[in-house]
């Protein structure tokens, strides 16, 4: 299985020469650390949308 961040590894050793391949990395990294930011905000979303559910069950009761 291929991942994110290997795929645009990947497409962007393609450009390496219009960018310069320190930039490329720099921007794939960036691309990385934001995915993992986005997995970290929707698992709290996934959280909050639970507890929201559970109290709004208690207040019914």
């Amino acid at each position: 299985m291929t991942t994110i961040a290997s795929e645009t590894t990947r497409s962007a050793t393609a450009v390496a020469p219009t960018f310069g391949m320190a930039t490329i990395l720099l921007m794939v990294e960036w691309i990385v650390k934001q995915l993992q930011m986005l997995k970290e905000k929707q698992s709290q979303i996934e959280s909050q949308e639970r507890e929201i559910e559970a109290l709004k069950k208690e207040n019914e009761q």
